[in-house]
């Protein structure tokens, strides 16, 4: 063979290996931002519902609430940090929802919401950093 055919075979090669490389780079970014917009949506849906809540609430909203709250537990890695704590938060927060929903708990939603608010906002800034 000549020496043209070996430069031919080398670029195809490398050609072959920095698409595969440049295509699973890709893949895991998608599933990264898919990942912080499942995230968004379920803050954003277990936060509303919580607002909603009321010493009237029915089983059917406190049933609502607490599906919302296992879903972010599983959304979110227990290993790092923030999320850790963020799990903890959403913890505490569905264990006011899991009993009869009082008036007083208002205010411990209140401050549990703003806690959950900036814990999420610092994962996600974190997320899209590493995107």
């Amino acid at each position: 063979m000549e020496c043209d055919n070996y430069l031919q075979m080398i670029a195809l090669f490398a050609t072959i290996v920095s698409s595969h490389w440049l295509v699973s780079r890709q893949i895991v970014k998608n599933k990264k931002s898919s990942w912080i917009e499942d995230l968004r949506r379920e803050i954003s849906t277990f936060t509303a519902l919580g607002i909603s809540m009321g010493s009237n609430s029915t089983k059917d909203e406190r049933f609502k609430i607490i599906k919302s709250s296992q879903l972010l537990i599983l959304l979110l890695d227990e290993n790092e940090a923030k999320q850790g704590k963020l799990i903890e938060v959403i913890s505490s927060t569905m264990i006011l929802f899991s009993t009869d929903f009082q008036e007083n708990h208002v205010q411990d939603f209140k401050e549990k919401y703003q806690e959950i608010v900036s814990l999420t906002k610092v994962i996600i800034s974190e997320q899209t950093k590493k995107l």
